[in-house]
């Protein structure tokens, strides 16, 4: 068992990580309005993917139809720009470590309540 200052300790510091971690994705991904974002790449996989299921759901909208064949053709042009690949990489490894920065925190979190409940 580990030494409940010690748990503190290791929360506190896992917590600041995490919340860095964050502070780094977010700035990765630079701003939230549509279009804006840095890795756009990214945002467009997951906008293309939104809209796939809304035509799944409306599949007599032509407006939806367009709005997605719009934004393959962006994907398109944005997978072949080597500078937007760069933005996807650096996001990537930021929402990476905050994964794992979160998970760890998410641990020992756990294993303070235990401890908490056990005493």
């Amino acid at each position: 068992m580990v030494d409940s200052m010690e748990l503190i300790d290791r929360l506190g510091l896992a917590r600041q990580e995490l919340e860095d971690a964050y502070a780094t994705l977010g700035a990765a991904w630079g701003s939230s309005e549509p279009w804006k974002a840095r890795p756009q790449a990214v945002q467009l996989e997951a906008r293309i993917g939104v809209g796939e299921l809304y035509c799944r759901e409306h599949p007599d909208s032509v407006h939806a139809k367009r709005r997605l064949y719009a934004l393959r053709r962006a994907y398109t042009v944005a997978l072949a720009d080597p500078a937007d690949q760069r933005r996807c990489d650096v996001w990537y490894e930021a929402f990476e470590r905050f994964q794992d920065c979160e998970r760890r925190y998410l641990v020992l979190n756990r294993l303070a309540q235990r401890q908490a409940v056990a005493a």
